[in-house]
């Protein structure tokens, strides 16, 4: 977690109008209860345009809602071990605003660590 400040003000002022919405991923919690592993977090502004998430170790590919319907969106893996980022590759949503992220770095359906998602719009309908 030593990176955290690093993730959360990648864009500058703009983490001030992140709001919190754990159901915007899904799934969001295919961990045991009161554990440290297998949970997905998710904040997105209310334009839609950025969205921050947050997966624990163990958690399986996700989808992501709330999207701006048929928007394109970069997506960068950040790593909170090191505060290194690398790019993922650019996401479509669909007609509902929902899209498939992608695999872990690395290639893994599942993470093997905690990773760090930005999710910014690059073009909108």
């Amino acid at each position: 977690m030593r990176h955290l400040k690093t993730f959360v003000l990648s864009e500058g002022r703009k983490y001030q109008d992140l709001v919190p919405d754990v159901d915007l991923v899904s799934p969001n919690r295919s961990g045991k209860p009161n554990t440290c592993v297998g949970w997905a977090y998710c904040a997105r502004t209310a334009d839609e345009n950025l969205f921050l998430v947050y997966f624990e170790k163990d958690c399986p590919r996700a989808t992501l809602s709330g999207a701006r319907p048929g928007a394109k969106y970069k997506a960068e893996w950040f790593n909170p071990r090191t505060g290194q980022w690398a790019d993922a590759r650019m996401l479509n949503a669909d007609a509902e605003g929902r899209m498939t992220l992608p695999v872990f770095p690395g290639g893994a359906e599942e993470s093997d660590e905690d990773w760090g998602l930005k999710l910014t719009v690059v073009t909108q309908p």
